[in-house]
This record gives structure tokens, sequence and C-alpha cells, in this order.
């Protein structure tokens, strides 16, 4: 794994009430995602996160860039696969496709 500078790691709970753990590390010139449940013993690879997974990323890794400790390229490359996300309200708006058909 990456050096402890460049893995971001983050925890939240769970409608359950359980931590859910997760962690970014950039290496080999890509990204890795995994995540677990405090319950479980193996971590689990994210293939394609969501947008909350990458906007708590960003946080992460802008709060580290402030204290020169991740270059901003890190921060360019979790942009770039933000705005590659569909938008936010499109994707969660009833009747998106509806409207796309009526402009043809």
């Amino acid at each position: 794994m990456a050096s402890p500078h460049t893995v971001h790691e983050w925890r939240e709970r769970a409608e359950d009430g359980e931590h859910r753990y997760f962690r970014a590390w950039r290496g080999l010139g890509q990204w890795h995602f995994l995540t677990t449940l405090r319950s479980e013993p193996d971590w689990h690879p994210v293939a394609e996160p969501d947008r909350a997974f990458l906007e708590e990323l960003r946080e992460k890794i802008h709060a580290k860039y402030q204290r020169r400790r991740v270059p901003w390229e890190h921060l360019e490359e979790v942009d770039k696969m933000l705005a590659a996300l569909p938008p936010a309200d499109a994707a969660d708006s009833p009747g998106a496709d509806d409207e796309a058909d009526d402009e043809n």
C-alpha cells in the first residue's frame, strides 16, 4: 500500500448504527477504493465510487493538501472523477430520461 500520507480513511455511521469504514489511495498511477463494516474483518473493493464517496474523499485530500501532505494533482484527479459522474440533480430526478425524449 501507499505511504501513510497518501492513504485517506474515514468512517460513517450506517442506518443500522454500525460504522462503515472507507479507504482510498493512489498507487501505480491509479486510485484504489475499499470499504468494510466494523463487524467484517475483510475490506471489499469499490469498483465505481458514487458521488458521496468522491465528495468525502475530496474533502480529505483538500485538508491534507492545505497541510502540504499531498500534491495538487490528487485533488485535480478526484475533481475529474466527480465531473465524469452525471449531475446529482439529474440522476435523482424522476423523469429525467423522459425530458430528453421530449426534445427529439
